[in-house]
């Protein structure tokens, strides 16, 4: 029987993906290893859980960083990096171990910053490059991140799957909570338009372009909503807080800057009307697929690999510069360019379980077996 171990991070997502995994893949097989630190030792063990969980504390030595993950690499038939970055907490030159070890031992689950974004030090960037380049197993959580991998890295021998990301199924009746019409068909008109903008503090996301844009409804009757409770620094969240207040004021600016249990986060999203993601990349696929299941309106930057997908899929999605363009009327009108056959098969994909739960376990099975 194959040991795979899970190297991931305390995200808002880790609790879902635990209980995924506790649920469906509970045989064994599977352990769980988090990445904390000295003070919350103990913190994420979830004793609801009967899979396997260990932790990994990212404050110790260089030293006992890296031999410890020696330690995992022998013990354990494979190691899944839920992202690049769980690498990296055993010390960036985690990222010099022998090609061989990344080829036969880890399996990469590629989030969309592992992907897209590069990083300032260019040493660090090819540590990343020589990880991307030589692992034997790549996961992609959207589908058009395949072909990007693939050319991106055009002489990688690897596997490259696509399974979806699995952190939500703890609220599953949110999933099946989809619209008949799009959400502004059905809005009160004597309540504010929530108006999302992003979905974490990353600067990928552009705030401060997008509140600009947005100035001109100022006087309108909306609520600007913004998660900020993680993503870049604390300064880069001030600033866009205290930006969008000078725009709009308090009582129209709703600033996220404590994580929320993440029922309550979605109960929040309920709320919104239009969702705004000014970026280039894959980000938010959480936020974007519960908004989505609501019919509500979503603006999008069309070079965004996600605009040509879910316009694909059935799903209506506008194009963010319409917003210079257009008045307040026609910013709110609901959108009518469903595809509903296609737009149905992309909600049954995302909300049925056992789906998703095929394509990993294909991921896994793919694994030859250790002698």
């Amino acid at each position: 029987m194959k040991r795979i171990l899970h190297l991931m991070r305390n995200t808002n997502f880790t609790k879902g993906v635990v209980k995924y995994y506790d649920k469906f893949f509970n045989d064994g097989q599977h352990e769980i290893c988090y990445i904390t630190s000295s003070k919350n030792k103990g913190k994420l063990i979830s004793p609801q859980c009967n899979i396997a969980q260990t932790e990994f504390l990212s404050d110790g030595s260089r030293f006992d960083k890296i031999r410890t993950l020696i330690k995992y690499i022998r013990e354990y038939d494979y190691i899944v990096l839920h992202s690049l970055g769980c690498l990296e907490d055993f010390g960036r030159y985690a990222c010099l171990l022998p090609k061989s070890i990344f080829r036969k031992k880890f399996v990469w689950i590629e989030w969309g910053g592992d992907l897209y974004t590069k990083r300032n030090s260019k040493v660090t960037e090819a540590l990343r490059n020589r990880v991307r380049k030589s692992v034997n197993t790549v996961v992609a959580i959207f589908p058009p991140d395949v072909d990007i991998y693939k050319k991106k890295f055009p002489n990688s021998k690897a596997k490259v799957f696509y399974a979806p990301y699995n952190g939500g199924t703890i609220i599953p009746q949110y999933y099946n909570n989809i619209y008949d019409k799009p959400k502004l068909a059905v809005h009160d008109s004597g309540s504010p338009v929530y108006i999302q903008v992003g979905n974490n503090a990353k600067k990928e996301h552009n705030h401060i372009k997008t509140l600009s844009d947005l100035e001109k409804f100022k006087d309108e009757n909306i609520v600007i909503f913004m998660p900020l409770s993680y993503g870049s620094d604390k300064e880069y969240a001030d600033k866009v807080e205290e930006y969008a207040v000078s725009l709009f004021g308090k009582e129209k600016t709703l600033a996220l800057r404590q994580m929320m249990e993440r029922k309550a986060y979605f109960e929040l999203l309920d709320k919104i009307d239009i969702a705004i993601f000014n970026t280039k990349r894959q980000i938010g696929l959480g936020n974007i697929n519960s908004l989505i299941w609501q019919k509500t309106k979503i603006y999008m930057q069309t070079d965004n690999p996600m605009f040509g997908y879910f316009h694909d899929n059935g799903v209506s999605i506008c194009d963010y510069n319409d917003i210079a363009k257009s008045d307040f009327n026609k910013f709110c009108k609901p959108q009518d360019d469903y595809n509903e056959e296609k737009f149905s098969k992309y909600i049954y994909e995302r909300t049925h379980l056992e789906v998703g739960v095929k394509k990993w376990q294909n991921v896994y099975d793919s694994l030859p077996e250790r002698k």
